[in-house]
């Protein structure tokens, strides 16, 4: 996987900075490419990966990578939540909730500053603005330089 950024140096491309998409375009191939014996360590990649496609609005790249990531580690709920949020994003709000809410009830196993994220993307997701609003600036004012 260090490859990637070898690969990415602007030194080996003449000079030329590769662009965010490409960079992860890269990375995608490699972690596919590559044979891992530790399905958690590439679960996070391919979680990684697929939300800075979702970032990026690239949200038919993205989906296959965060779904993947979760066959790997179905336990994995950060992927889960970043996945509930694409499917709202491209119109499947019914399905995002479904998943959101699972992630919720796991959330007292995620460190403190996850389980509000998830607990203040279910609000919002929800359509319950104030309580969102809310828990999102207390997250805020909580972790001020974990954004």
């Amino acid at each position: 996987m260090a490859g990637v950024f070898t690969d990415l140096d602007p030194g080996a491309q003449m000079g030329q900075m590769p662009s965010t998409a490409v960079m992860l375009d890269r990375g995608e191939q490699r972690i596919r490419s590559e044979r891992s014996d530790q399905p958690e360590v590439r679960a996070r990649l391919l979680d990684t990966v697929g939300n800075a496609y979702r970032n990026l609005g690239r949200f038919s790249e993205a989906r296959p990578l965060l779904e993947e990531a979760l066959e790997l580690a179905p336990d994995f709920a950060m992927a889960r939540y970043r996945l509930a949020f694409l499917k709202s994003e491209t119109g499947r709000v019914e399905e995002a909730l479904e998943d959101i809410r699972h992630v919720v009830s796991q959330s007292s196993r995620l460190p403190d500053r996850e389980a509000r994220y998830v607990r203040a993307g279910e609000a919002y997701l929800a359509k319950r603005n104030e309580e969102a609003e809310a828990a999102y600036r207390e997250i805020l004012d909580r972790y001020p330089y974990e954004i």
